[in-house]
C-alpha cells in the first residue's frame, strides 16, 4: 500500500470478500454503479489535493481541507450548514 488510515475515533470495520462483491454486482447492477461513481469522486478528490500541494497557499490548502471535510460530513448527517464537529488536533490538522 502506497498510504494509510490513522482512525481519530472509533470506527466498525467489515471485510469483505471479492466473490461476494461481484455476487452482489450482478444481483444488484444500481450497486455497482454507485461504488463506481463514488471511485470516481474519490479520484477527483485525490486530483484536487495535488492541485493543494502545488498551488495554494496554506492557509488556502487548510480552508478546502475544512470546507470539503464539511461537505463530506453533510453528505453523511453529520453536519449541517452551521457546522460540525472536529476532533482533529493541531498535529493531525498539520499531516492532513
Amino acid at each position: 500500500s502506497d498510504h494509510n488510515v490513522e482512525p481519530i475515533t472509533p470506527v466498525q470495520a467489515s471485510e469483505v470478500k471479492q466473490r461476494d462483491l461481484l455476487a452482489a454486482f450482478t444481483a444488484t447492477p444500481r450497486l455497482a454503479t454507485a461504488v463506481l461513481w463514488a471511485a470516481s469522486r474519490d479520484e477527483a478528490m485525490v486530483v484536487e489535493h495535488l492541485v493543494d500541494l502545488g498551488r495554494r497557499t496554506a492557509s488556502e490548502r487548510m480552508a478546502h481541507f475544512l470546507l470539503e471535510l464539511g461537505a463530506r460530513l453533510r453528505l453523511v448527517g453529520m453536519a449541517d450548514r452551521a457546522g460540525f464537529a472536529c476532533p482533529l488536533s493541531q498535529y493531525l490538522l498539520a499531516d492532513a
